[in-house]
């Protein structure tokens, strides 16, 4: 069953969609693609979440998807 009430759920993060936040040090990122599965019809599965005013950490990001994945924190991409 989906944790999310829109049919999604399995929320992880594209390796191959992460941008490092130049000048932040190590383990910041600028921009993340967010990857999920889904039982509707037409849901493209992914996006893209850009951090262009304040990087995120490695830390943070790993709070955002478990909490997306334990339904805390609500998906709003349409």
């Amino acid at each position: 069953m989906p944790n999310q009430a829109n049919g999604r759920s399995n929320y992880r993060v594209d390796p191959n969609g992460v941008e490092v936040a130049r000048g932040y040090g190590t383990g910041r990122y600028s921009r993340v693609r967010v990857l999920w599965d889904s039982t509707r019809a037409g849901d493209r599965t992914c996006a893209d979440v850009p951090f262009d005013e304040s990087p995120i950490s490695h830390d943070q990001l790993d709070s955002i998807i478990l909490g997306l994945n334990n339904g805390s924190i609500e998906d709003r991409w349409i």
